[in-house]
């Protein structure tokens, strides 16, 4: 099923509009759901999540989420997702996870200092519902291993460059001219509350019109045919908000909205900045502003028509850019290619000005916003045909070998029987090189290498460029909108600048997650379990059963050794009632409990074990510095007010009225009531909130109410939760030592 089909099935989504039957049998019929680019998922507030919610409502069933990329906005992506099966807070209390809320949150979900991120603090909770094996694991620990069929599980090996352009060359001052009057823009047009008579700007305008500025900057990466349309849009839209002015109107939230969305197309504006002002009013009167606003847009119109009238002057025959592109297809050794941009506009440009069967290559051309899903499986169909439908497939309209193509297409594509793969524009995060260029690093390639170009300005039109965008994007965080605040994100133009120099230095690392191996803790389990697997077949773990408690090693740090970070001890403990602890202390006594952290410091790799050393270590001292921070957790979660249920206010709402003895209560109100007494997602909290508005504002009685909180719980499948088993408060007395490891400095 697609996920547009998810959203609209009768079943899950009875209040959709043309819902349908697609699910072939009743809900609690499946026990098995997989899902692709599961990243969707994301976010909580979306048809598909809350469709998602009702499958797995009911009777259990299980979720395989398959995805490259669970993280993009911040830890709450992970969040979200997990949340999806989890189904609610106390899921992972098993796993002494009280909380998962509460895990993300001393993870620094909600920091605003990015520095303060901890993603290690999530190892329990990812280690337990995670599998990650990327191209690097596979390649280590699959050496020799082949597919049922005989083909090998081994990757083409990937070749990446940058191929540069030079505008200045060809058009002198161009791009310090255009980003200049794109800097000096103040997008008052889309910012009203900046310039209402005694108001404050709103976080929502303020990121809104940030994230216009810098969708402006990249369509003129992109193809200055690009930003020339978008740019003649604002120029229209600019003279109308101007002719409104004289009128004594100022445009409603809704023109706003519509107008932000309709001028820079698939800019890529995030939805919640979008739903944020879906809360329409009327056209105001110009009184309520002050007449600056006026000035501020009538001086943006004249910035936007300075780059409108400059870019009118170019034209593709002079198009370093486009030079580049032709001259790379031609030196191609690739029997097909594909070649991806942001931009519906710029694919349409190149699309226009290469010749048909240009470097004897027929091509489809695929546009997100131009086209439905069947329309682009035709296309990929007719461009990989073996991979995207089956080995034997001939496609009717003829084979292709040349793909143009936006982002629509870098997620969840089998494009490995193309060997390159051309990014026309700058990819300006990490994700989106691993979505472009994963497409064809795959197994079963046809390939034992893949090429892999980015096309970028020359370095000093590329730092140009850099800057500009930091600038934008410190505009849009100062704005509060990730609760980060201006003295903290000075680092965003260095590591704006540290990312294009990895793709210009072909780093192939940007290639496994988008990220810094090193930062990738939360997730290093999966190399620990394939070590655990391999003395599993070869016989050691009843070995291990067998030695005595309290035995231990020790190995130095050193070249070659995995260990990282400080020297010192450590201790795997158990208490009297089997609840286990780790800890790590150091020299200066300072004492570690983060899991992550911990298997970093203790990992020997094949380092060989040491004596004693002469100075000796104080074992003794060690496990006395340790052993009352594993009290005092444990007695906090044995404490009963640690357990006490929290719920949010909508849920709290919902449980005191299912709770009112003089409310009239409909059938299945107390299974009701004990499935939301632990905290819900965020689509039921949701449901519920809309409910209280109402009672609270008359429109809906207590006893209606109690009857929809009902239908809620229903339509999502929600059910009572078991609580956990209390935990008995204990003393040093009632923790052991299984065994214990001295990290010993470099000899």
């Amino acid at each position: 099923m697609s996920y547009q089909q998810l959203a609209s099935d009768e079943q899950l989504a009875p209040e959709a509009p043309f819902s349908r039957r697609y699910l072939h049998n009743a809900l609690d019929t499946y026990r098995l759901i997989v899902v692709d680019e599961g990243h969707a998922f994301r976010n909580p507030d979306t048809t598909w999540h809350r469709a998602m919610e009702r499958l797995l409502g009911g009777e259990r069933k299980d979720l395989v989420l398959l995805t490259a990329t669970p993280i993009n906005n911040g830890l709450w992506d992970l969040y979200n997702l997990v949340m999806v099966f989890a189904r609610h807070d106390r899921a992972f209390a098993p796993y002494g996870i009280p909380s998962a809320r509460d895990l993300f949150v001393r993870a620094g979900a909600n920091e605003r200092d990015p520095e303060n991120l901890d993603p290690d603090v999530l190892f329990p909770l990812a280690d337990a519902v995670s599998v990650r094996r990327d191209r690097r694991f596979i390649e280590e620990h699959y050496p020799g291993a082949t597919f049922p069929d005989g083909t090998p599980v081994q990757f083409p090996r990937p070749i990446l460059t940058t191929e540069r352009y030079n505008l200045d060359e060809a058009h002198p001052r161009l791009l310090d001219d255009i980003a200049g009057w794109i800097a000096a823009l103040t997008m008052a047009r889309y910012r009203p509350s900046a310039y209402e008579v005694g108001g404050e700007e709103t976080v929502a305008e303020a990121t809104l019109g940030g994230l216009l500025q810098s969708a402006v900057l990249k369509r003129f990466e992109s193809c200055w045919a690009a930003c020339l349309i978008t740019v003649s849009r604002m120029v229209s839209a600019h003279d109308a908000f101007l002719a409104a002015w004289e009128s004594g109107v100022v445009p409603s939230r809704a023109a706003l909205r519509n107008a932000a969305v309709e001028e820079v197309a698939d800019a890529g504006i995030a939805s919640w900045v979008a739903d944020s002002l879906i809360e329409d009013q009327e056209a105001r009167p110009t009184s309520q502003f002050r007449p600056e606003y006026r000035d501020a847009v009538a001086h943006d119109r004249e910035l936007l028509v300075r780059i409108r009238d400059r870019l009118a002057t170019l034209d593709a025959g002079a198009d370093p850019k486009l030079a580049v592109l032709r001259r790379l297809l031609e030196e191609s050794h690739s029997e097909k290619v594909a070649v991806f941009a942001s931009f519906g506009d710029t694919i349409a440009y190149i699309d226009e000005h290469l010749p048909p069967g240009f470097s004897d290559r027929d091509r489809v051309m695929v546009i997100g916003s131009e086209t439905d899903p069947d329309s682009r499986s035709a296309a990929l169909a007719r461009f990989s045909p073996r991979t995207v439908v089956r080995v034997d497939y001939v496609p009717p309209d003829g084979e292709v070998d040349l793909l143009l193509s936006t982002d629509v297409l870098s997620e969840g594509q089998n494009l490995q029987q193309a060997g390159a793969v051309i990014s026309y524009d700058m990819p300006w995060n990490p994700q989106r090189v691993v979505q472009r260029n994963g497409r064809v690093i795959r197994l079963k390639s046809d390939h034992d290498e893949v090429y892999l170009t980015t096309m970028l300005p020359e370095p000093g039109e590329l730092e140009t460029l850099l800057r500009l965008e930091a600038t934008i994007r410190r505009k849009i965080l100062a704005a509060s909108v990730y609760g980060m605040e201006s003295e903290v994100i000075e680092g965003i133009e260095s590591e704006l600048r540290s990312f294009a120099a990895r793709l210009e230095g072909g780093d192939d690392t940007l290639l496994d997650d988008g990220s810094d191996a090193e930062h990738a803790g939360a997730f290093s389990g999966e190399e620990l379990r394939a070590v655990l697997m391999r003395a599993i077949s070869e016989g050691e773990i009843e070995r291990l059963r067998a030695l005595p408690w309290g035995i231990g090693a020790m190995f130095h740090q050193g070249p070659g050794v995995p260990s990282t970070g400080e020297p010192g001890v450590f201790f795997a403990c158990r208490t009297a009632g089997g609840q286990r602890y780790w800890r790590f202390v150091d020299a200066a006594g300072g004492v570690i409990d983060t899991e992550a952290e911990i298997l970093r410091r203790i990992n020997p790799g094949s380092a060989p074990a040491a004596l004693l050393p002469a100075s000796g270590v104080d074992l003794e001292a060690a496990w006395r510095t340790v052993v009352p921070t594993i009290v005092d957790e444990h007695n906090r979660r044995a404490d009963p007010r640690a357990n006490a249920e929290r719920i949010g206010p909508a849920q709290r709402f919902a449980v005191d009225l299912l709770r009112d003895p003089t409310v009239i209560l409909p059938p299945g109100a107390p299974y009701a009531e004990e499935a939301l007494a632990v905290e819900r997602s965020s689509s039921v909290r949701h449901s519920l909130t809309q409910i209280r508005s109402q009672v609270i504002d008359g429109s809906v009685s207590r006893n209606d109410a109690a009857r929809r909180i009902v239908e809620v719980v229903r339509s999502f499948g929600l059910q009572p939760v078991e609580s956990s088993p209390l935990l008995e408060s204990i003393t040093e007395e009632d923790v052991g030592v299984v065994c214990w490891m001295v990290v010993l400095p470099p000899t």
